[in-house]
């Protein structure tokens, strides 16, 4: 037995734990929550280290992980690695990557799908591809263009009577 008296730890003023349990295959409005730059086990490579929030449905709140190898002494993994760091920079608008803070609050389409055998046997979500969130919204105090006439919106003829005084 243990003593937690002095713990102070009161369930109602705690948010329970969220389900670990890996979401359904599918598209998710995403944020970036966290990114960070790490070495790999061995030492020899590094990896980014991302995490992403789902932001609407059924699945809001949950989170997301993934890795992207940026450096290693496998060829084919640094171009795989590149290649999916380059469709997660298009996907949110970061056109030349200096730093991680750049993906942190970017919102974006999330490919996820399942892998049944993942962690320990246990599934897991694999991230599998990234998507703009959609048009982009115009900046602040931005005026937007007018729009564009058409033919259907021909003005009405203006009547040409010169008997008019003015």
């Amino acid at each position: 037995m243990g003593d937690l008296s002095d713990l102070g730890f009161n369930a109602d003023n705690v948010e329970p734990a969220r389900s670990r349990e890996p979401v359904p295959a599918g598209d998710y409005m995403a944020m970036v929550m966290d990114a960070n730059v790490n070495t790999t086990k061995a030492g020899t490579g590094k990896y980014l280290k991302l995490q992403f929030e789902i932001m609407g449905g059924k699945f809001a709140g949950r989170w997301i992980w993934t890795n992207i190898n940026t450096q290693n002494p496998n060829s084919q993994a640094v171009e795989i690695g590149h290649a999916e760091l380059s469709a997660l920079c298009r996907a949110v608008g970061i056109a030349e990557l200096t730093d991680t803070t750049q993906f942190i609050g970017k919102t974006l389409l999330l490919g996820v799908q399942v892998d049944p055998e993942g962690y320990n046997g246990k599934p897991t979500n694999d991230v599998v591809g990234y998507q703009a969130a959609g048009p982009a919204s115009p900046r602040p105090n931005t005026v937007p263009a007018p729009p564009a006439q058409t033919t259907d919106q021909v003005p009405p003829p203006v009547d040409q009577d010169d008997s008019l005084p003015f």
